[in-house]
């Protein structure tokens, strides 16, 4: 509403006069009610309860200045009621200019403990805490090139277009503080302690360098991955470097060792080296490492492998110490003696050693000897041997001591006296060391001894200072003797084993205390039957009837008691050629009776075997057919479906095959039993109690040494206890017993987890 009052003049009425004051009255009342409006108003001073701007209109400020310029306030067309409230401050209005939309703040911004700033799609886009820290819902993004900073340092942060961010000085986060990302927040902490640690790789850049504003290139890392220092790597004393899966692969003592966890891998042909020799060592692809120098290790230093550390040691005075085998390995090696190497050992290809004195001049022999330094030597003390052997591949007798040349003291040495014989020694099935038996002695005296025979060249001659060829030897063995030879009755032919193996009576009768030998398809019969037996060259004995109509004569081993046990005369031995002892048993097989009741006797096969030169029981035939076989590991039997019926599926009770323990023992008769320890299997008895089907007796004779801890039985056999269990059942007794104890734990986790 307009002012409606109007200008009078001195041509109006008095009415009109009054008129025009109610108007003015009214417009007044109207200004100080805020009722009334204005197109237009200029003042210096107004006071109004309510000021009404009208469509479009402006509060114009002239400013300090009567000038051509002012500054106008108006307001947006309003869609609704709008009320903007000025704060109870003073201060200056924050606005927006329109050319650019920045907003310039003359001073601090200050809002609420918790309170935000944000856009119309995120209200809250930054929020300010009560402690000054600063949320960002979002990436904070500035321009290239822009920088974050305080009021001491405008640039402390500056991010490059490329993504880098340089710093102006060093970043500081609380002692254990971390750096990260959303997806790993603690990618990165720092301790107290100035240690960093990462969850995870750190990867920079193809060539990247990583450094200090001194050295800003102090790290280079490759794209092959090779880690290049430009200086010291130093770290703190007994520190280590490892990764994720070894922590500690080095370990750098404060002494300056360094200890690796595992093994040094460096390229083929790669080297080690220090700043003035880059490549002190050279590692070849083949192992092969050269040293561009002498080796020098600390007095009493050792040089070994991981099995065995101190395999070399080198002495302050230079004596070398091997703990294991010294070997030279190419042909032709030397080894030389020495300060002129004048003696020299050298291996000869696929021969052996040559000892050599290289020495050229007169009276310069090589001399090899084996010296003891004894304190006290005594009569029958070894001084010294020269041992031979072969190798081992065919069994103990064969890798043992084959011959030797032993030097044996006599007597008690002395200032005056170290009388010695020289004993010679062989083997044929023992060993041929200084204990065995002397097949040839030389005496201190001169005197020669030989254990055996003597033997002389073809047609040789023995004899005596008169008759010096009163014995003469063949070729063909035939012994001549110039003149008779004359034996007193009752006389004896032998051999020094066997002094009387030929006796000759008064009558002219001839005894033979032992075996008779005939030449190869020799035979031996009787008048009727002259080839009742023939022994071809191979030893095979054959037994036949060449009566016409008559059956072969069997071959029968006979017995004349029927008492139980072994019988002597049920013995079949197989004598072994090769043994020192003729008739040297390797086999035997005996026949037993385990039931003597006459005409209904039961019997039993006992196969020995011979173990070290020891016979002893190894395979029993029981009378019912029961096998029954001494420390080895399962008998076979027959399982062919063809001979078997009435099959079924069997199921062995678990409760009762949980009863079974496994023990480990040793036998109170090693010998009889291979020289086992540590055996493993049942006690009989024990499995008795769970399952007698297991168990059974089976009789030993009485030589056998288990005998005297087997009480006999009321015939007077000794029968222990055995087993169908053996040393493999238990190990598999002992795994599926431990594998039932898994499942069954198992079982109870499982019932428990599914019970909630």
């Amino acid at each position: 509403m307009a002012i409606t009052a109007s200008e009078i003049t001195t041509s109006n009425t008095l009415e009109q006069f009054r008129q025009q004051y109610n108007n003015l009255v009214t417009d007044v009342t109207g200004l100080e009610n805020g009722t009334q409006t204005f197109t237009a108003t200029t003042t210096t001073t107004s006071n109004v309860g309510n000021l009404n701007v009208l469509e479009d209109g402006t509060i114009v400020f002239e400013g300090a200045t009567d000038d051509a310029h002012e500054t106008t306030l108006t307001v947006v067309d309003p869609t609704a009621d709008r009320t903007v409230s000025l704060p109870n401050a003073s201060g200056t209005v924050i606005i927006s200019d329109a050319s650019t939309n920045i907003v310039t703040i003359p001073d601090d911004l200050i809002i609420k403990d918790g309170g935000t700033i944000g856009a119309t799609s995120a209200a809250t886009a930054i929020t300010i805490a009560s402690t000054g820290i600063v949320t960002f819902v979002d990436d904070l993004l500035i321009k290239d090139g822009g920088t974050i900073g305080n009021a001491s340092v405008a640039a402390v942060m500056t991010l490059a277009s490329t993504g880098i961010v340089t710093f102006a000085d060093d970043i500081l986060i609380k002692d254990g503080g971390t750096i990260g990302a959303a997806s790993a927040t603690t990618a990165i902490t720092i301790a107290s302690t100035g240690i960093v640690t990462f969850v995870d790789d750190i990867l920079i850049k193809d060539g990247g360098t990583i450094g200090a504003a001194s050295a800003t290139t102090a790290i280079t890392i490759a794209s092959t991955g090779i880690v290049t220092l430009v200086d010291d790597l130093l770290i703190k004393d007994g520190g280590t470097i490892g990764n994720a899966s070894v922590a500690a692969v080095m370990t750098l003592a404060s002494t300056g060792i360094v200890t690796f966890a595992d093994d040094i891998l460096i390229k083929d042909g790669g080297t080690i080296g220090n700043a003035s020799v880059a490549a002190v060592m050279t590692l070849a692809d083949s192992g092969i490492v050269t040293f561009a120098d002498d080796i020098i290790i600390k007095d009493g230093g050792t040089i070994g492998s991981a099995t065995d550390p101190d395999a070399i040691s080198i002495g302050s005075d230079g004596d070398v110490t091997l703990t294991q085998d010294l070997e030279l390995q190419h042909d032709g090696a030397v080894l030389s003696f020495g300060g002129n190497d004048e003696i020299t050992l050298t291996h000869v290809h696929d021969v052996g050693l040559t000892l050599t004195h290289t020495a050229t001049g007169d009276n310069t022999p090589i001399v090899l000897q084996l010296k003891s330094e004894e304190d006290i030597i005594v009569a029958d003390e070894v001084i010294a041997s020269l041992e031979f052997a072969a190798g081992d591949s065919d069994g103990t007798d064969a890798a043992d001591v084959a011959a030797g040349i032993h030097a044996i003291a006599e007597g008690t040495f002395g200032a005056d006296a170290n009388a010695t014989k020289l004993v010679f020694t062989t083997a044929v099935q023992e060993s041929a060391n200084s204990a065995a038996t002397a097949k040839m002695t030389l005496s201190s005296a001169g005197l020669l001894t030989i254990a055996d025979d003597f033997m002389i060249k073809d047609g040789g001659t023995i004899g005596v200072a008169s008759a010096n060829d009163a014995m003469t030897i063949s070729s063909a063995g035939i012994v001549t003797f110039k003149d008779d030879i004359i034996l007193k009755d009752a006389a004896t032919i032998g051999v020094a084993s066997s002094t009387s193996a030929i006796s000759i009576a008064s009558t002219g009768i001839v005894t033979f205390v032992d075996d008779i030998i005939i030449k190869d398809s020799g035979t031996i019969g009787s008048a009727t039957i002259p080839t009742a037996i023939s022994i071809t060259n191979t030893g095979e004995v054959t037994i036949n009837n060449s009566t016409s109509g008559t059956a072969s004569a069997p071959f029968v081993i006979r017995r004349d008691n029927n008492s139980n046990g072994n019988g002597v005369a049920l013995v079949y031995e197989l004598g072994d050629s090769g043994s020192a002892t003729a008739g040297h048993g390797y086999a035997r097989i005996f026949g037993t009776i385990e039931d003597s009741t006459n005409g209904a006797e039961d019997g039993a096969l006992r196969f020995d075997t011979s173990n070290g030169g020891t016979l002893a029981q190894r395979f029993n035939i029981a009378s019912d057919g029961t096998l029954t076989g001494s420390d080895t590991d399962g008998i076979g039997s027959l399982s062919d479906s063809r001979i078997k019926e009435s099959v079924s599926d069997y199921t062995y009770s678990l409760s009762t095959f949980k009863q079974f323990t496994p023990k480990t023992f040793d036998w109170k008769n090693p010998s009889a039993h291979l020289n086992k320890s540590s055996d493993r299997g049942f006690l009989a008895q024990e499995v008795n109690a769970i399952d007698s089907a297991l168990i059974y007796k089976t009789p030993i004779d009485a030589e056998h040494p288990d005998a005297s801890l087997i009480t006999a039985d009321s015939d007077g056999i000794r029968r222990p206890y055995a087993s169908k269990l053996a040393g493999k059942d238990a190990m598999y007794v002992s795994v599926i017993k431990q594998l039932i104890t898994k499942i069954e734990t198992l079982e109870t986790k499982v019932a428990t987890l599914e019970g909630g």
